[in-house]
């Protein structure tokens, strides 16, 4: 009885040390971006400004939002239309973790449409496929398929599997949820196809 003891007390031990640990690493990478941040001037503050959004993400989604509206400012100031619609993505992504649907709906529409004037095919399925994630969680599905099947039609040609996987997996939760059973199955054999 006392071992079960002992190792379930080093087990929780464990626990809050990586718990802990987890922390320190955040925390220690954020106060280095955040001295790199005041060092760095123009356009280079960018790449800085998502970094940090990311590492807040899973910290803070007012922090996280706070330095991609500041990255999307020197975007739009420098005028790098790839850049502001990837910041856009990204607002609009804290948006949904916030559950702000409609202002996530907003930010990635307005960065699909710079996306297609730019004509990056993956980013512009990446933007077909945030739309049909917000759709799908909202119990739209019609408009979903509508967002995943044109994310599918150009995504076959770009190549990128993992995508094409994930992709494939929304399409079979979609189908799965219209009823329409074979055609979920098609589409999760897809997924399992990618992953062999």
């Amino acid at each position: 009885m006392a071992t079960i003891n002992r190792n379930r007390f080093l087990l929780i031990l464990i626990f809050f040390f990586l718990n802990n640990s987890e922390v320190l690493c955040i925390e220690k990478k954020t106060d280095s971006l955040n001295r790199l941040l005041k060092t760095t001037k123009g356009i280079e503050k960018i790449d800085i400004l998502n970094e940090l959004s990311t590492v807040y993400d899973t910290l803070s989604y007012i922090k996280s939002l706070d330095y991609a509206n500041q990255a999307l400012k020197l975007t739009r100031k420098y005028k790098k239309e790839e850049d502001i619609a990837g910041s856009l993505d990204k607002i609009g992504r804290i948006q949904y973790f916030m559950s702000n649907y409609d202002k996530s709906i907003d930010y990635f529409l307005e960065s699909l449409k710079i996306r297609e004037k730019v004509g990056n095919k993956k980013n512009i399925a990446l933007s077909y496929n945030n739309l049909g994630v917000i759709y799908l969680y909202l119990a739209n599905y019609n408009k979903a398929l509508e967002y995943f099947q044109k994310a599918w039609d150009i995504s076959e040609g770009v190549g990128d599997v993992v995508f094409i996987m994930k992709l494939s997996n929304n399409l079979g939760i979609v189908y799965m949820n219209l009823a329409n059973y074979d055609k979920a199955l098609e589409y999760y054999q897809k997924t399992l196809n990618n992953c062999i």
